[in-house]
């Protein structure tokens, strides 16, 4: 995926944060998808750092073609990530992490619908074409699309924090 495919939106991020949040959603598209670099090549990512209903969000962008979208926003409530799964507030560094952790797990919505896994149809999301009726955050917690958001994302935070400090050597802020 190309850098300038990305583009980050947000106040009070500064330059070197936007990059890394640039790098972060390359290293995971590119680990999900290691063979598809030709699909990523032609993928556009819009990352909003912003208030919104939810932690974060991942969608594509309105016009986009439905059945094989390529222009997606990812939306992260930095705001709501400031306290941790006790309500303890979160250091700088930690509330860093959980902006790189939830989108980490928005890219993996992302590659769910580069590949199709995961679609948008009449108003509703389709997992490989079942459609799951959530009624509550269980039933939210048990579908397969987040199973293996969630089951992901910390595996490419972690790969993605390895590899930071060489990135950091690439990159001119």
């Amino acid at each position: 995926m190309k850098y300038d495919m990305i583009k980050v939106y947000g106040q009070d991020l500064n330059s070197k944060f936007r990059l890394q949040l640039k790098a972060c959603a390359t290293f995971s598209l590119a680990r999900m998808l290691p063979k598809r670099k030709r699909l990523l090549d032609n993928v556009s990512l819009d990352i909003h750092v912003r208030h919104h209903d939810c932690e974060g969000e991942a969608r594509f962008k309105d016009g986009d073609n439905v059945y094989r979208p390529r222009n997606f926003q990812i939306i992260i409530d930095k705001h709501r990530l400031v306290k941790d799964d006790y309500q303890r507030e979160c250091s700088e560094t930690e509330h860093a992490h959980k902006i790189f952790e939830t989108l980490c797990h928005e890219c993996v919505h992302v590659k769910q619908y580069l590949t199709n896994e995961l679609t948008f149809r009449t108003g509703n999301l389709f997992w490989k074409g079942h459609h799951y009726d959530v009624k509550s955050m269980l039933d939210y917690h048990e579908t397969p699309y987040e199973i293996e958001a969630y089951g992901r994302q910390r595996g490419l935070l972690l790969g993605f924090l390895s590899i930071i400090s060489e990135l950091e050597d690439e990159i001119e802020y």
